[in-house]
């Protein structure tokens, strides 16, 4: 057996076919270093197909690397709309995060339930709240908080909270999570839930 490391594709695409045409879903397991990279090889074919009409499926997504979210959302914001704050105690040490894309004609929706967490949520909330996504599901789990790792003398690690995300509007959604602009409970259950 030989060590390497493991690479896996944290997201799933596939076409599907409407009443108004061609959909493509885009399914996210987690955001992961390369979820980026991944989102825009899809996102391609969907353009390269002439599919404007969008599903991202963040269903059962805990969330992950803050960035990945960020650059997803850069594809559907234009230039200059905020994609979340970062609120601290300490005021000098907020952080804004403003898109630097271009405006896009996506017909976008966001499937949500109550496992979407995190980064999960800071992108639903660009896309519902700057008005380029409808929302449905269920709302979500509430996750707004920023962690941090330091590392101790003793060769351990502390991870501890630093600041809130807020919403592109200034909401705190921790422990509240995301409401949906549709509800729609997820009818499928898990096989020990049944």
């Amino acid at each position: 057996m030989v060590r390497e490391k493991v690479v896996s594709n944290p997201v799933e695409y596939e076409e599907l076919d409407d009443d108004s045409g061609k959909v493509a879903k885009i399914t996210f397991y987690s955001f992961t270093e390369n979820s980026y990279t991944h989102f825009k090889e899809a996102l391609d074919k969907a353009n390269k197909a002439g599919i404007k009409n969008i599903i991202l499926d963040l269903r059962n997504n805990g969330g992950g690397y803050l960035d990945q979210a960020i650059k997803i959302a850069d594809e559907f914001l234009p230039e200059g709309m905020i994609i979340t704050h970062e609120d601290h105690k300490v005021n000098v040490l907020d952080s804004l995060y403003v898109a630097k894309g271009e405006d896009t004609d996506y017909n976008a929706v966001v499937l949500i339930n109550g496992m979407s967490a995190s980064a999960s949520e800071v992108l639903t909330a660009a896309l519902k709240e700057n008005g380029k996504a409808k929302v449905i599901g269920e709302t979500s789990f509430g996750k707004g908080t920023v962690q941090t790792i330091s590392g101790l003398s003793n060769g351990g690690v502390m991870k501890y909270t630093i600041a809130y995300y807020l919403t592109p509007k200034g909401n705190n959604i921790h422990k509240l999570g995301i409401t949906p602009d549709a509800v729609v409970e997820n009818s499928y259950k898990e096989l020990w839930e049944q």
